[in-house]
């Protein structure tokens, strides 16, 4: 859906616009202005009602399709988790499977090329078991464990219950063989459950691919790292050392924007709103976020300056949109 969705956004001259589908309405954001106004609304919390529908069998009424004050809840209980001194104490768990990681990856030496997305999201999920609860679960020295099956399993069958409109009558989908696999994945999910881990796996894929792509912004990602470690590898990183990787951290936020892991997000109105002027009444409203990341222009720089300028733009990006998008996503 997202390609058509930027073809009309373009054909449309790159702002917002409203898209019928089936009996309901929808207002397409892309202005960063606007998407800030409804991201950052007290009360519009809402997803839209079908996403919720194709998401709550597996995940319940989570964090990620609560609203109101039970999401407030569930937001301020997970907040600690990621302050910077939690993180910090986590450093060493997460060099551990760093580790494990570049060994298995070592195995592959002169050998063909190798799927890493099937390595790393049970590296994202062992960190995330290590580091937020306290247990080695080792998924990457068993990458065929059914969790992993089932979690990959897991996003197929959400989005095919996000565009299939029959799936949402329960009574006809529960006499489905589409129900029965659901119900063997929901049940896989909820006897070992630790949620994060895919989109951060996607965002380390798509990087790796920008970086790949480009091979000047490799060497001097390289040429970073060498400068902090002194052309020791193998050396473990430390919360100062990964401070220090500026020009890094900016490549991880480019390849954000040019590659969205979330591309879209949507809210279910329970209000008229305004915007710029104009008001919106009680519709479903969706935030097209690979649209509105791409409306940035990009300025030519001084070489010498080129990482100063990086980072400043990065920050200000970071002010504009990282913190905006997290308030209520």
């Amino acid at each position: 859906a997202s390609p058509k969705l930027m073809e009309m956004w373009n054909r449309h001259g790159k702002q917002n616009f409203r898209l019928t589908i089936g009996s309901e309405d929808w207002i397409m954001l892309s202005d960063p202005d606007d998407v800030g106004t409804i991201l950052n609304h007290p009360s519009e919390l809402s997803k839209p009602l079908e996403r919720n529908a194709a998401m709550k069998p597996f995940f319940g009424n989570s964090i990620s399709s609560s609203e109101g004050e039970k999401w407030k809840s569930t937001r301020k209980l997970m907040t600690p988790s990621f302050h910077f001194k939690t993180l910090e104490k986590r450093v060493e768990d997460v060099n551990k499977h760093c580790d494990r990681l570049f060994k298995i990856l070592d195995t592959f030496n002169d050998k063909s090329t190798i799927n890493l997305y099937t390595y790393l999201r049970p590296y994202m999920l062992d960190i995330l078991c290590s580091t937020l609860m306290g247990v080695d679960s080792n998924f990457l020295g068993n990458i065929n464990h059914p969790y992993l099956e089932a979690s990959g399993r897991t996003i197929k069958i959400i989005t095919q219950n996000y565009f299939s409109y029959w799936r949402n009558i329960s009574k006809i989908f529960e006499l489905s063989p589409q129900y029965r696999v659901m119900i063997k994945t929901v049940k896989a999910l909820r006897d070992t459950s630790a949620t994060g881990h895919y989109t951060t796996t996607m965002t380390i894929c798509h990087t790796l691919y920008c970086i790949a792509k480009y091979p000047d912004i490799q060497n001097r990602i390289i040429e970073e790292q060498r400068s902090i470690f002194k052309n020791n590898f193998f050396k473990c990183p430390t919360n100062q050392d990964l401070n220090d990787m500026k020009y890094l951290e900016a490549v991880l936020k480019e390849s954000v924007r040019v590659i969205p892991t979330v591309t879209k997000i949507g809210r279910q109105l329970h209000e008229d709103l305004k915007f710029k002027g104009f008001r919106y009444a009680w519709v479903a409203m969706k935030a097209t976020l690979s649209n509105m990341l791409r409306r940035y222009e990009v300025f030519p720089c001084d070489p010498a300056d080129e990482p100063q300028f990086a980072h400043h733009s990065v920050k200000e990006f970071e002010y504009k949109f990282i913190v905006e998008l997290s308030a209520n996503t």
